[in-house]
């Protein structure tokens, strides 16, 4: 693959709030993509069971190197 059309980051993590929870995708390029705001009305503590979250942000970029997972 040497250009992106979209990515997806499969999550399974706990919280005992999970509304609380933000999460950023930010590419080898640097692009920042949110996968997940807050939700204030969101108090689930069941977290994600194995989750998809994806974005097109990065759309065209070369995937190669380094990619950080903000939670």
């Amino acid at each position: 693959v040497t250009s992106l059309e979209h990515v997806q980051a499969r999550l399974t993590l706990s919280y005992n709030r999970r509304g609380n929870l933000a999460i950023h995708l930010i590419s080898p390029a640097g692009t920042r993509s949110t996968l997940l705001h807050p939700r204030p009305h969101d108090y689930s503590s069941e977290g994600f069971n194995d989750w998809a979250f994806m974005t097109t942000h990065s759309w065209d970029e070369d995937p190669t190197g380094a990619w950080m997972l903000e939670i």
